[in-house]
């Protein structure tokens, strides 16, 4: 379903200039929110199903990295799940250290998860990359 999704995505970048799918996403302006995804892909059937379906099949896109939006974006997508899925991309032990390396700094642990969470969105996002 996920896949199926993502090509429903693709589809509606394939309209919009540019040469690959990071440059059409930017061309649509569809990096600001999801929102502006899902009202461009459905229109006005947005049902809970519909809208999960393309949530689902955008964070595909995200993970397999054939789009990579802004960290705006990815604040604005709160989406816990793709942020546990990145996190399996990590070699073993990594998060362990970042976590050890933060409570040795006298980092509470809520700020040392919101530092993980901008790390593993800078793993996935091109603004970050710049």
């Amino acid at each position: 379903m996920r896949l199926l999704n993502a090509a429903k995505i693709q589809g509606w970048l394939a309209d919009q200039p540019g040469d690959g799918w990071q440059e059409r996403l930017w061309a649509a302006d569809a990096d600001s929110e999801k929102e502006f995804v899902l009202a461009a892909v459905l229109g006005d059937d947005q049902s809970e199903s519909r809208r999960n379906g393309l949530v689902a099949g955008l964070s595909r896109l995200m993970m397999s990295r054939i789009v990579l939006p802004g960290y705006a974006f990815l604040r604005g997508y709160k989406a816990l799940r793709l942020f546990k899925d990145v996190q399996q991309m990590f070699p073993d032990g990594d998060l362990d250290t970042m976590r050890n390396h933060g409570a040795r700094l006298g980092m509470t642990p809520r700020h040392v998860d919101e530092g993980l969470r901008l790390r593993r969105s800078c793993t996935s996002t091109a603004a970050c990359m710049n």
